[in-house]
């Protein structure tokens, strides 16, 4: 926005207000984002458990263990010849 000039000159107040505000709707999006795909889980937990009789959480979140090393797979890190 700077380069097309639609920004005000820095050190104003409407800058920063600007400022203020991109940041304030990308925390909100954020949080809403997170709150979300926190749901979503939840819904497909009690669904699994709904299907299958049986209460299973740990099989879909998995608490991360500082004793495992998360590597990708070796063919992610291999190039073509």
């Amino acid at each position: 926005m700077r380069l097309l000039g639609l920004l005000p000159p820095n050190g104003t107040g409407a800058l920063f207000a600007i400022v203020f505000i991109f940041y304030f709707i990308a925390a909100v999006l954020g949080l809403s984002g997170f709150i979300i795909v926190s749901s979503m889980m939840a819904d497909v937990v009690e669904d699994a458990a709904v299907a299958t009789g049986q209460r299973s959480e740990g099989l879909f979140v998995r608490r991360q263990r500082p004793d495992i090393e998360m590597r990708p797979p070796e063919s992610a890190l291999s190039f073509p010849d």
